[in-house]
């Protein structure tokens, strides 16, 4: 059942990353999003329910008739990308520091799914979409208010505000699930990016941050990332995608002159030449590595170079700024209205 449900791409070790919008032929961004953003290879390959069927292709829409059906398959989910996480490539003889990350990743692309918000589009997530509106529709319309001056405070006032509260009620399960299927059942993944003990022991914690600790840590287990729009996350992933390429570069540069310096009177002319040879030949290729467009879909840049990528992220990017100044300026009241406190809450920390 479970590799009948999966989709075609979540069974590629993808490693390219997605900079265009949906084609119709294979997955990509929105259409407002494309070119100011990449979607992630971990993105691609999410494990997705038996809901991403079309109805006529797929039984487990017609099954779905409670709460608990509908859970049980993103439980089944999740539980299978923390699998798919830990023998990923990337999170092999890992620490726990990588595969944390992974999976709080996921766990919040989880949420947008299940929230309506993703900005993840293809053939799958269109379907998955339109199925979860029929389902939440089907099981909890009778809790949305048939108009806005409803009185009654157990009622939603639309299907998306009913959605977001249904995954913040379970996202609990879903992320226990997805520590259990990669081997961190007695784990926290926590925010300073130390790490200690062994996953695998069960000794320790994978806190929702990100960092892994030791058990009896006191930190939130449930990861809080859900909290930060989507395209927000992507712009993290791809800037630590960056930065670790750009840091091996770096590395280099680093090794290869200071032997010059270190040289000093000790070698001869000839030593010396060498190495401000291999010095310059260094520095070169970050040069290259920063500015020319030969970066592919696995480096990140599918083809122009890291500079024109940043400068295309930085006009989305700067708007998200504004957006928080005035936020932070006008106070919480230019939030949003919401029938509950944390949901207003939440809408100010997305701005």
């Amino acid at each position: 059942k479970c590799d009948k449900c999966k989709s075609e791409q979540s069974k590629k070790n993808n490693k390219n990353w997605i900079w265009k919008k949906y084609s119709g032929t294979e997955g990509g961004l929105q259409k407002e999003y494309a070119n100011t953003i990449a979607l992630p290879p971990r993105t691609q390959s999410l494990y997705l329910v038996c809901l991403h069927e079309k109805e006529e292709k797929t039984q487990e829409l017609k099954n779905i008739s409670t709460n608990s059906e509908l859970l049980k398959e993103w439980i089944i989910a999740a539980f299978h990308e923390g699998k798919n996480l830990k023998i990923s490539p990337q999170n092999k003889n890992d620490n726990g520091k990588n595969l944390c990350k992974d999976l709080k990743y996921s766990f919040a692309d989880y949420g947008d799914l299940i929230k309506g918000t993703s900005i993840w589009d293809n053939d799958f997530t269109k379907d998955l979409e339109l199925n979860l509106q029929q389902i939440f529709g089907k099981l909890f319309r009778k809790y949305i208010k048939k108009n806005n001056t409803a009185e009654q405070d157990t009622l939603y006032s639309s299907l998306d505000e009913l959605r977001e509260s249904w995954w913040n009620t379970n996202k609990k399960y879903i992320w226990t699930a997805m520590k259990h299927g990669a081997g961190m059942n007695g784990t926290t993944c926590c925010g300073d990016g130390s790490v200690t003990g062994s996953s695998d022991s069960g000794s320790t914690t994978c806190c929702g941050d990100g960092s892994v600790t030791g058990s009896g840590s006191s930190c939130d287990d449930i990861p809080t990332i859900d909290l930060i729009p989507q395209y927000l996350r992507f712009l993290q992933e791809w800037v630590e995608h960056f930065c670790e390429q750009r840091q091996a570069k770096v590395k280099d540069v680093i090794k290869n002159c200071n032997s010059c310096k270190e040289c000093g009177g000790t070698c001869n002319g000839e030593c010396k030449t060498e190495c401000e040879k291999k010095c310059k030949g260094e520095c070169e290729a970050y040069k290259k590595f920063i500015e020319k467009c030969n970066g592919g879909g696995g480096e990140g840049t599918s083809g122009s170079s890291w500079s024109k990528r940043w400068d295309q992220i930085y006009m989305r990017y700067s708007k998200y700024i504004e957006d928080a100044k005035r936020n932070r300026k006008a106070g919480t009241k230019n939030c949003g209205t919401s029938s509950t406190t944390n949901a207003a809450e939440n809408k100010c920390v997305q701005s």
